[in-house]
């Protein structure tokens, strides 16, 4: 069987027939099928061992911010609160679904990847922290592709080789970096672009590889490949 692919959601309401809904951009499904994987939607974090169980990876997507106080920060002013640098808010709940999901493929030691705030997800989870962007910061925050530089030629870093331009859709970024996570890409301005964990098959990017059909690819290849690793394992 294909490796199953667990993928976070983001809450919706359909004001149309007054339902709420999960609903997931489709490149992100779309990514983990052409990559040879069997996506699939959850819905609830009471479900979490379950899923974990059932899943051979999990798919943190991108999304809304990390309320800060997950990271020890505070909003000083209302405006921070609500335009987060950006972003409209955040999402409690989602915050919840997220870090939930991920703590249960942790103690499973499955694959997790984790796209944009997916990659925020994980570093703060294991202690890291974020910062917002300085005023005027262009190059994380925009439609435009920017540079980055691979520091590490093991696992992650061998399936970014050769890459050397990606987009960037973020309103935050890593700031110091949690346990038993490395570095393995760095931008033009130094900033942190990708992680892996030293001994888990966990990892994360701040870039969207699921808009990158031809570079996205292979990203998605290596998180098949340890899912499907992990999947024979428990079969």
């Amino acid at each position: 069987m294909k490796p199953r692919i667990a993928i976070i959601g983001e809450e919706g309401f359909d004001e149309q027939v007054y339902i709420p809904h999960f609903l997931v951009a489709r490149k992100y499904p779309e990514a983990v099928r052409r990559a040879g994987g069997l996506p699939y939607l959850i819905y609830s974090y009471r479900l979490a061992q379950e899923y974990a169980a059932f899943s051979s990876g999990l798919l943190l997507t991108g999304g809304v911010n990390i309320h800060a106080g997950r990271y020890g920060g505070i909003y000083k002013t209302y405006a921070d609160y609500r335009e987060n640098n950006g972003f409209i808010g955040f999402s409690a709940s989602r915050d919840e679904f997220d870090f939930i999901l991920f703590r249960a493929f942790l103690a499973a030691k499955k694959p997790v990847f984790g796209i944009g705030r997916g990659l925020q997800v994980i570093n703060v989870a294991l202690g890291g922290t974020l910062k917002p962007l300085a005023p005027g910061d262009d190059l994380h925050n925009s439609s435009s592709s920017h540079g980055i530089e691979i520091t590490t030629t093991g696992g992650l870093g061998a399936a970014l080789s050769g890459l050397a331009q990606v987009n960037s859709f973020h309103g935050l970024l890593l700031d110091k970096i949690g346990e038993n996570l490395e570095k393995v890409a760095v931008s033009s301005d130094g900033e942190v672009e990708a992680l892996q964990h030293t001994s888990l098959p966990i990892f994360g990017v701040l870039w969207h590889p699921e808009r990158e059909l031809v570079t996205g690819s292979e990203i998605f290849k290596y998180f098949i490949t340890l899912s499907d690793k992990t999947n024979r394992e428990y079969e």
